[in-house]
């Protein structure tokens, strides 16, 4: 009865760490509604290709001195007794660490002169060259987000953005402006530089009553001093509707 109970609790531990680590990362991903907070996420993304087969190389090289460790080294070392032993110790390695040395002088890790190669030529290759492979891509990756970011015309402080979206829901509210994503579609179909508004009261009859909302729309399109409405433009008007291209597009 008690080993059931164990199973049955050690179940439910697994599942509540899985669900919470589906939390953590869902969170995670969240962080990419705002550019600025999405800096790990485009990161990754960037970066995934360099990413996934760097993780290959890695498998192959570390697997390759895995077994080298348990064939040459498992009756002499205790951290190479089993395979995961020496997963375990490689791993440790590729942090910087090395194999623990005794008192006397058999117990370190330059007695064994095979030892001391292994050693060595697993630090250079993974902990110099591999470990700054990941810093070099992640690095990369950074330097092409942040570009693109500076780059932006439309890109904003985050709190900035909280505060322009409060105050275009308001006005939206207010004046009963059709939603940006619709109102972007509409635009977009009439092939026009000019719109009046006869056609957005064609087009939007439930939003255009009256002149009132869409002269304040005017002036708010109009303080851009721009002739032809783009996705900065769109953006700028209204940062919490158009944080990306694709719904302009």
């Amino acid at each position: 009865m008690l080993l059931i109970l164990w199973q049955l609790e050690r179940s439910m531990n697994i599942m509540y760490f899985v669900l919470s680590a589906a939390q953590l990362l869902r969170l995670i991903m969240q962080t990419s509604a705002h550019p600025r907070t999405a800096m790990l996420v485009n990161t990754l993304s960037q970066g995934l290709d360099d990413l996934w087969h760097f993780s290959l190389l890695l498998m192959i090289v570390m697997v390759g001195f895995i077994l080298l460790g348990t064939a040459q080294f498992a009756g002499a070392r205790s951290e190479f007794d089993t395979q995961f032993k020496a997963f375990e110790m490689v791993w440790e390695m590729l942090l910087g660490s090395m194999p623990q040395s005794g008192a006397i002088p058999s117990q370190l890790w330059t007695y064994d002169k095979l030892m001391m190669i292994y050693l060595m030529m697993y630090n250079f290759l993974c902990f110099m060259f591999m470990f700054n492979f990941i810093i070099a891509i992640i690095c990369e990756s950074y330097l092409a987000v942040t570009h693109a970011i500076k780059e932006s015309e439309a890109e904003q402080e985050f709190f900035h953005d909280v505060a322009a979206v409060t105050v275009v829901s308001f006005k939206s509210f207010l004046w009963r402006w059709p939603p940006h994503r619709e109102l972007v579609e509409k635009l977009k179909n009439l092939h026009k530089t000019r719109v009046s508004f006869i056609d957005m009261r064609a087009h939007f009859p439930g939003s255009f009553l009256t002149s009132k909302p869409y002269l304040n729309l005017v002036i708010k399109l109009k303080s851009l001093h721009k002739t032809r409405v783009s996705f900065i433009n769109l953006r700028t008007v209204a940062p919490g509707s158009l944080l990306s291209s694709k719904p302009c597009l």
